[in-house]
């Protein structure tokens, strides 16, 4: 089971779906991921990290980015580390 980091960030702690948070109150550091459970099937999470933790999950944040295969001419996503990373074509695998 891989933990793929989307988002790392500040939120209050006490707010949800039509409730605000209250004056006065800290943010905390929330941890947003997609789980892997098998090849293509994702599971969103969420949970509190404290904010040691938080700075080294932004390390390993991973960005949704399009690729062109210029092998196949085929349009793909991808999670990447960076801007400059190049992963291999899904589909010029499976031929």
């Amino acid at each position: 089971m891989r933990k793929i980091t989307l988002s790392v960030c500040k939120v209050y702690r006490n707010t949800g779906r039509f409730r605000l948070h209250r004056k006065k109150t800290k943010k905390a550091w929330k941890h947003f991921f997609l789980e892997e459970d098998e090849p293509d099937e994702f599971n969103f999470g969420t949970e509190w990290v404290d904010s040691i933790t938080a700075q080294f999950l932004k390390l390993k944040k991973l960005h949704k980015r399009w690729f062109i295969c210029i092998g196949c001419r085929q349009w793909f996503y991808s999670y990447v580390k960076n801007a400059r990373a190049t992963p291999e074509c899904p589909y010029c695998e499976e031929e």
